[in-house]
């Protein structure tokens, strides 16, 4: 019995098909779908830091009386210390982006190795939730002076937001150390580090000199309970 014949034109156009479909399966389950941006991940502009109603118009005002200062007094608008107080009162005021303006064209533009605008500077991209950006300011500002709290901070920053990067934590405080001496905050800080790695006599150690630098640091006490109680 001979089979009909099935026209060329019906055969292409069930091939069509089948392709179309499989490209809508392709679609639907996402394997070339073009994927929109992230736009979960927008900086901040402003934060709200509690101020009262009456403290936040003391504030208000001296930012204004300083601003129009610096606006008239051409020698004033020299002293960089001027806008550093400026940019701390914007971003104590939650002005995210008008503190981050101060310290990036008034003091950073022409002086990039200003220690404390790179510092303050790093604490308002954090603010901000730009945290490479954060890291950056800070890692810079400890190349010029290296700080105990800029370091500290740094820390914090990777173990919180980069914890994949954990490892490189070691590294930092002991370079902190290195260029700071033995103090009791980077001995925790290590210390915990060492505890988390599952070093626990490291982190014992450290803690041990901790507290004979701090000997009424009773969070040490603590540290130190805690560790021994994972060595048993």
């Amino acid at each position: 019995m001979k089979m009909p014949k099935i026209p060329l034109l019906t055969i292409f156009f069930a091939i069509a098909l089948v392709i179309l479909v499989a490209l809508g399966v392709i679609w639907k389950f996402n394997f070339f779908a073009i994927k929109p941006p992230d736009n979960t991940l927008e900086f901040l502009t402003y934060v709200d830091h509690g101020f009262k109603a009456e403290d936040r118009a003391v504030l208000e005002q001296k930012i204004s009386d300083l601003e129009n200062s610096l606006a008239t007094d051409e020698e004033l608008a020299k002293d960089l210390s001027q806008w550093l107080v400026l940019g701390n009162m914007k971003y104590q005021l939650g002005d995210l982006a008008g503190a981050k303006e101060i310290y990036e064209t008034k003091i950073l533009r022409d002086h990039p190795d200003d220690a404390a605008a790179l510092e303050n500077l790093g604490q308002t991209l954090y603010e901000m939730r730009d945290y490479a950006g954060a890291e950056l300011k800070w890692r810079a500002a400890i190349s010029v002076n290296p700080w105990e709290i800029t370091y500290l901070k740094l820390t914090n920053l990777i173990e919180e937001k980069f914890p994949a990067r954990q490892s490189e934590i070691q590294g930092i405080l002991e370079e902190a150390i290195a260029n700071l001496g033995q103090t009791t905050g980077l001995l925790k800080e290590l210390g915990m580090w060492f505890e988390n790695d599952g070093q626990y006599e490291l982190a014992l150690a450290h803690y041990k000199v901790a507290k004979q630098l701090t000997p009424d640091d009773s969070g040490i006490d603590e540290l130190i309970a805690g560790v021994r109680e994972k060595m048993k």
